[in-house]
C-alpha cells in the first residue's frame, strides 16, 4: 500500500508524526480553505492539517509534530527565533517553495549546505502536459510505494555537505535562466535535487523545491498524493 507523498516526506526520519500543521501564507494560494485550483482543501482533507495563523501557536511539546511552511511573505526575526527553537527541540519543519522567501528563511537558520536556487526547472521529455510541468523520477529508498511526481513550475535545490536529497528530477531536465522556454547554450541541463532533508539540532528539516504539489489541480496526478 503507498504510504501519501506528503507523510514520506515526514516518515523519511520520524517514525511517527501526531500532528500535522499548517502556517498558511498571506495570499490566496496555497490556503487550506480555498477549494479553487490554487487552494489546499485537498490536501488538508486528505492529511488532517490542522492550521495556524501565527508560528507562536506552536504547541510546547514539538515530538511528533511537523510543520508545513511556504515562505511567500518575508520571514520576522522572531520567527526565526521560534523556528530555530523548534527545530532544536525535535521538531520537523517542511519548507516548500519555488520563488519565495525559502532561500532567505534557510540563510537566516544557518544552513548554508541547501539552497532554493529559485530557477525554473523545465524537462521537454519527463514532463505532464508540457515541459513547465516536469516530474521527478528519481527517489531516496524511504519513498517507498512512490515512483513518479508532477511538479508545476518548480524550481531546483542545491545540496551539499551532510544534506541528503530525497527526490530528484530526470536526466533530461533543465534550468531556464532567461525565462525563453528552450533550453539555451550555457544553461544547466542534467538530474536536478528536487527534494532534501538536514539534521537541524533534534529536529529535521526538509525542504521542497515546489509547492504545488500540494494544491488542488495537481494533488491527484501521479504519486502527489
Amino acid at each position: 500500500m503507498k504510504v501519501r507523498t506528503i507523510m514520506i516526506l515526514v516518515f523519511a526520519n520520524l517514525l511517527f508524526v501526531s500532528s500535522l500543521i499548517w502556517f498558511y501564507p498571506s495570499t490566496s494560494d496555497f490556503r487550506c480553505d480555498n477549494p479553487f485550483w490554487n487552494g489546499l482543501s485537498d490536501a488538508k482533507a486528505s492529511f488532517n492539517i490542522l492550521e495556524i495563523s501565527s508560528i507562536a501557536e506552536l504547541p510546547e511539546e514539538v515530538e511528533g509534530v511537523a510543520l508545513l511552511l511556504i515562505p511567500y511573505t518575508p520571514i520576522e526575526d522572531w520567527e526565526i527565533e521560534l523556528l530555530s527553537s523548534f527545530l532544536k527541540r525535535g521538531g520537523v519543519l517542511i519548507v516548500m517553495d519555488d520563488y519565495g522567501y525559502g532561500g532567505d528563511l534557510l540563510r537566516r537558520l544557518g544552513i548554508r549546505d541547501l539552497i532554493f536556487t529559485h530557477e525554473l526547472l523545465l524537462d521537454p521529455l519527463f514532463c505532464y502536459k508540457n515541459p513547465k510541468l516536469p516530474r521527478a523520477i528519481r527517489f531516496s529508498p524511504e519513498f517507498h510505494g512512490v515512483n513518479d511526481l508532477a511538479l508545476n513550475h518548480a524550481s531546483t535545490l542545491e545540496a551539499s555537505g551532510s544534506v541528503e536529497v530525497l527526490a530528484w528530477s530526470s536526466s533530461f531536465s533543465y534550468l531556464d535562466l532567461d525565462g525563453d522556454l528552450e533550453h539555451d547554450y550555457g544553461e544547466p541541463m542534467g538530474v536536478f535535487a528536487v527534494a532534501a532533508r538536514l539534521r537541524m539540532g533534534g529536529g529535521w528539516l526538509i525542504a521542497v523545491s515546489d509547492p504545488s504539489i500540494l494544491i488542488n489541480s495537481m494533488i491527484d496526478l501521479y504519486d502527489n498524493r
